[in-house]
């Protein structure tokens, strides 16, 4: 999985740096079939020019405008945006910002984050991943920006432990792959005790045809090869 390091692994700290530095400016969008920036209702270069008008309806402190360096479209209406600045990707996330976004882009698409899931090893059972405040509470004591878990819960099912078992593994998905980087290389706190966290090895299915998530090359759609790399 892209984004966050494989503690298994010597990871060459400049190219993930620089990788999830382009990951953090960027926006992602599904574009619904029948709205109007579909991959079969708009060019490229009109594309680009109804993002730069949305950008601009944004307010943002100090007049300043909101500019994107690319944009990539997929056949599926997964749309990458980059913008110019990781300040203006979280500018754009922000509750209000995204939604003022879509309104002039196109109503029927949606926002979407990414995922980077990870494991958090023999934490006490006296932790409740579906208490919020807990949740809450754990990216606090680990100066994560708030909202940065979206889900967390028991990697085994609770009726399946054992009646003297005291720890068990808790999964999370993190939406900032610096955060989810940090804990895998130093560690978390949770309760004031020092777990070890490590990135989940179950990988997403992925299209090897165009190269996008949940089916594989022979169901795959597309007309066109896409590039891993690229």
């Amino acid at each position: 999985m892209s984004g966050i390091e494989n503690d298994d692994a010597n990871p060459q700290l400049t190219r993930i740096a620089a990788r999830d530095a382009i990951k953090a400016r960027q926006i992602l969008i599904n574009a619904a079939q029948d709205g109007p920036i579909a991959p079969d209702k708009t060019s490229h270069a009109q594309l680009v020019e109804k993002i730069k008008a949305a950008l601009k309806a944004i307010t943002k402190e100090g007049n300043k405008t909101l500019e994107m360096r690319a944009v990539t479209q997929y056949r599926n209406g997964g749309t990458i945006i980059e913008m110019l600045t990781e300040e203006d990707a979280k500018y754009l996330k922000q509750s209000e910002n995204k939604e003022e976004f879509i309104k002039h882009l196109d109503p029927k698409a949606t926002f979407k984050e990414r995922a980077y899931p990870v494991i958090i090893q023999f934490a006490p059972l006296t932790f409740d991943p579906d208490d919020i405040e807990q949740i809450r509470e754990l990216e606090r004591e680990n100066n994560w920006e708030q909202e940065t878990i979206t889900m967390a819960r028991w990697v085994k099912p609770p009726n399946k432990r054992t009646n003297h078992q005291q720890v068990a593994h808790i999964m999370l998905t993190m939406k900032d792959p610096k955060s989810a980087n940090d804990g895998i290389r130093n560690g978390v706190t949770l309760n004031q005790a020092r777990l070890q966290m490590k990135k989940n090895k179950r990988e997403p299915i992925r299209c090897a045809k165009c190269q996008n998530y949940g089916h594989i090359a022979r169901e795959c759609l597309s007309h066109h090869d896409t590039c891993a790399n690229c």
